[in-house]
């Protein structure tokens, strides 16, 4: 989608360089940008309601430049970007993230179902940092973006988010993804540092407590180090996997077996119960104005 025109100087009001068409059949202005567009092609329950509105004492509204159809809280960049839908519907990507962000709004606005499909289709094809999703998400209440985009920010390190990212996501996103980084970081420390019981006895085991003894000694070794390296520490979901890779010398094949199977009936979910709580927390700024809740927008 092109680039705005230029804003006049001052006041003067004066004819879009491509949307106002000799031939159009209504005269729509927004701000000091007149708009020859035709009727048929603004296919919409708003508009044919505004095209049928009666006549003032002035007369009607929308047949030439000295009473054109003023829309209100429409920029000339929204309009231009929704036009360029409407009259180009299949020109090919790639489209700005803020382009379809105006259609999608406009198109919610007016009440025109393709335009708000073709926005959202296209937004959701489009890879975004994980803040820039969610700004885009909390803005257009598109509640399937956030468990993703947020899940994403957790396993960022915070150094690696900028201030532009911090105003994406705005203050109450980055304080509730602050404390869910700090109680997944607790639960990581507590995991490395607590391994777990050896209930199952090998009938082979002789020494239970010299079993249990090895197992600690070799989980924290093999297992806590990995869940606190400092650059790729071992994700929860990975545990598993890693326990199961890990040589155990010294310890009886039924203890640790008795023990891996206990990992697996419990899994380590303590992580994924964070999130799902945090992302609770946010869930009502990103659901649809249907839903009745009017949180601030970023």
């Amino acid at each position: 989608m092109e680039a705005a025109q230029r804003a006049p100087a001052a006041s003067a009001v004066v004819h879009h360089e491509r949307y106002y068409f000799p031939a159009g059949t209504v005269v729509i202005k927004v701000g000091h940008v007149l708009y020859r567009p035709h009727r048929d092609i603004l296919d919409s329950e708003v508009f044919h309601h505004m095209f049928s509105m009666p006549p003032g004492d002035s007369g009607a509204e929308g047949l030439d430049d000295v009473r054109p159809i003023t829309l209100a809280f429409v920029t000339t960049r929204q309009f231009e970007d929704f036009l360029d839908f409407v009259y180009r519907p299949w020109s090919p990507p790639p489209y700005s993230v803020d382009s379809l962000i105006n259609l999608y709004e406009l198109g919610k606005m007016w009440l025109m179902d393709d335009a708000m499909a073709f926005a959202r289709s296209q937004l959701d094809s489009m890879t975004l940092h994980p803040a820039r999703r969610l700004q885009v998400a909390r803005l257009l209440r598109v509640e399937a973006w956030l468990a993703p985009a947020f899940r994403q920010l957790v396993t960022m390190p915070l150094r690696d988010l900028t201030l532009e990212h911090g105003r994406q996501i705005g203050l109450e996103t980055y304080q509730i993804l602050t404390k869910a980084k700090d109680g997944i970081e607790r639960e990581r420390r507590l995991a490395a540092a607590k391994p777990p019981m050896l209930d199952v006895q090998d009938v082979e085991c002789e020494d239970h407590r010299r079993c249990q003894s090895n197992w600690n000694v070799l989980w924290k070794r093999k297992v806590g180090a990995a869940l606190l390296h400092p650059d790729t520490p071992l994700a929860f979901a990975q545990v598993l996997d890693h326990v199961q890779s890990v040589e155990w010398v010294d310890v009886f094949t039924g203890c640790r077996d008795g023990a891996i199977e206990k990992l697996e009936a419990n899994g380590f979910v303590r992580d994924n119960e964070i999130i799902q709580q945090a992302v609770s927390l946010l869930s009502p700024y990103y659901q649809s104005d249907d839903s009745g809740f009017r949180g601030p927008r970023i």
